[in-house]
């Protein structure tokens, strides 16, 4: 007998994307494919990433930090110049480490050198 399930999200037919993983409930009874699984997994994993918590990092700089690390990353696996947000990257990176040199050595040069 053909199935005429369907795909609650996307409106494909079972023999279209093969198996459907059905809703534990019959009211109402629903149905999605492994492909809209897969495009609802990379959203929940996209929001998770936006709201990544970054408190565990006590320097008041860490979260900009992080934020434009993230957007260079980002326009980088994209193929886009990134060339601004690393700019950015490298303008907290020194202020953190200088910040980091004047509160563990009263104001002397960090221990990391970056010349850059």
């Amino acid at each position: 007998m053909p199935s005429n399930r369907r795909c609650t999200f996307c409106r494909q037919s079972e023999t279209a994307v093969g198996k459907l993983i059905s809703s534990p409930s019959d009211h109402p009874r629903a149905y999605i494919c492994y492909e809209c699984v897969a495009i609802c997994n990379s959203i929940i994993a996209e929001d998770a990433k936006d709201r990544l918590n970054l408190n565990f990092i006590p320097h008041p700089l860490a979260v900009p930090f992080f934020t434009a690390l993230q957007e260079w990353l980002y326009r980088e696996d994209h193929g886009e110049d990134g060339s601004a947000a690393l700019n950015e990257v490298r303008s907290f990176a020194r202020s953190i480490l200088r910040n980091a040199s004047r509160q563990n050595s009263g104001g002397g040069e960090s221990p990391c050198h970056t010349s850059r």
